[in-house]
């Protein structure tokens, strides 16, 4: 993903979304990376036949832990999926 450039549009659209927000998210608001590696298990949420945040518990979340060196756990992936519901990006991701 990183040679075809998806975390810089990515990170572009996430930036100016919260830019224009009232109220920017505090889960999406860390370093640059932090919040990458949360939008990558998003994104291999469908990979682990999971539909939901709350899926990643237990075993299921650290699969995670080869592809993003760490594994959020399902609270800090649903608050994260609430803000990018809330900053509307996913038409500008499109």
């Amino acid at each position: 993903m990183t040679e075809l450039g998806v975390p810089a549009a990515v990170q572009g659209v996430v930036e100016a979304a919260q830019a224009e927000a009232e109220q920017p998210g505090r889960v999406l608001q860390g370093a640059w990376p932090w919040t990458w590696a949360k939008l990558v298990h998003l994104i291999f949420l469908p990979v682990l036949d999971a539909t939901r945040p709350r899926q990643l518990r237990y075993a299921l979340g650290d699969s995670l832990l080869g592809v993003c060196r760490i594994a959020y756990r399902f609270d800090t992936m649903g608050r994260c999926l609430g803000e990018l519901t809330q900053l509307q990006v996913g038409e500008a991701m499109r």
